[in-house]
C-alpha cells in the first residue's frame, strides 16, 4: 500500500528503550546503548501476507541490502509477543554504512 517515513528517534527515546530493554542485562554499562538498532527506521504497509512474504524476500535479497540483514524480529508469529497490541515483521538491514529498521506491517493489523 505504502511507505511510511519515521523521523530518527530521539537520544531520550533511545535511553528510555536502553533502561526497559537492556540495561539490566549489561549491568547498566553504556554497551546497553549501542543495542538500539532502530534510530533509522521506515514502515512499509502492504495488504496480505502473500504480499508481506514477497516484500521480505525482496529486503532479504541481495539486490537492496547486499545480504546485510542483521537480524529479524516476527511479530507477527503466534509465539510474539505484542506490546500493546503491536505487530510487525521487523528487518535490522546495513544501508550506506548505518543500521537501519524496516517494519513490515498488515494492513489488517492496523485497523
Amino acid at each position: 500500500i505504502g511507505h511510511i517515513r519515521c523521523t530518527v528517534k530521539t537520544k531520550s527515546r533511545v535511553w528510555t528503550k536502553v533502561y526497559r530493554d537492556y540495561a539490566e542485562k549489561y549491568n547498566f554499562s553504556l554497551d546497553a546503548y549501542f543495542c538500539v538498532m532502530d534510530w533509522v527506521r521506515c514502515s512499509v504497509v502492504v495488504r496480505t501476507s502473500k504480499e508481506l512474504q514477497s516484500l521480505y524476500t525482496l529486503i532479504c535479497s541481495e539486490k537492496y541490502f547486499g545480504g546485510k540483514i542483521l537480524r529479524v524480529k516476527n511479530g507477527l508469529a503466534s509465539t510474539a509477543e505484542a506490546e500493546f497490541g503491536y505487530r510487525v515483521l521487523m528487518i535490522n538491514a546495513v544501508y550506506r554504512n548505518v543500521i537501519v529498521e524496516i517494519q513490515c506491517m498488515l494492513l489488517p493489523f492496523m485497523k
